[in-house]
């Protein structure tokens, strides 16, 4: 097509009536950074799934459907079960979860991370870390989340004092359900998360892990 193509961009805002500025993350996920097409020029804009660009939503247009009949044999023909086998969570690797409760800086040292395990023991989840606690040395790092660890898309993802530096965020933005808990109410994990919570993680995990019987 003759077009630039912007890839890791995690938002488009219009910028007068027909030019675009673009927020592109770069050196994997560390930053984010400005581009703006040449005035008038078309682009390729690659964005993750979760984004959604800001301004007035595309005016509403009714799609053409084609509908195509197709003959689709029994689904037991050329199949046979042989086995089933149920994966336990502590053989699933931290990119494989379901369910994942990560910390970050707010947990204030390692000993953060015993209560966030024994939450994770009662409702059956993973532990994982932002990259500042796994630099400290508050846990290891293979619990590490983000561009430089594992990349995670769980249905249940619990930020637990972490502010969501670029590079974490670009590791677990896909995940279906993003609840924060963090003192900062405009930290940028709270942006992204879908249930954002302002509290100290010393007074409400244990409450929480009360409540669940723990």
């Amino acid at each position: 097509l003759s077009i630039p193509v912007v890839a890791d961009c995690v938002n488009v805002m219009a910028q007068g009536d027909s030019d675009l500025k673009l927020e592109v993350a770069t050196a994997g996920g560390m930053a984010w950074v400005d581009a703006t097409p040449a005035q008038g020029v078309s682009a390729i804009v690659l964005m993750p799934l979760r984004e959604i660009p800001q301004g007035d939503p595309a005016p509403k247009t009714t799609p053409r459907v084609q509908t195509v009949p197709m003959e689709l044999p029994a689904a037991s023909d050329g199949f046979t079960l042989v086995e089933t086998v149920k994966v336990r969570k502590e053989d699933m690797t931290l990119a494989e979860a379901g369910i994942i409760v990560s910390g970050g800086r707010g947990l204030g040292g390692p000993e953060g991370f015993e209560p966030l395990t024994k939450l994770a023991q009662l409702i059956g989840a993973h532990v994982g870390a932002s990259r500042v606690a796994t630099d400290l040395g508050w846990i290891d790092r293979d619990h590490l989340v983000g561009m430089s660890g594992s990349t995670v898309r769980p249905s249940l993802y619990l930020a637990i004092g972490i502010s969501g530096a670029p590079h974490h965020l670009m590791g677990m933005r896909d995940s279906t359900t993003i609840v924060a808990l963090n003192t900062d109410e405009s930290a940028p994990i709270m942006k992204l998360a879908d249930h954002a919570f302002v509290g100290d993680v010393n007074a409400v995990v244990p409450k929480l892990i009360s409540l669940l019987g723990g």
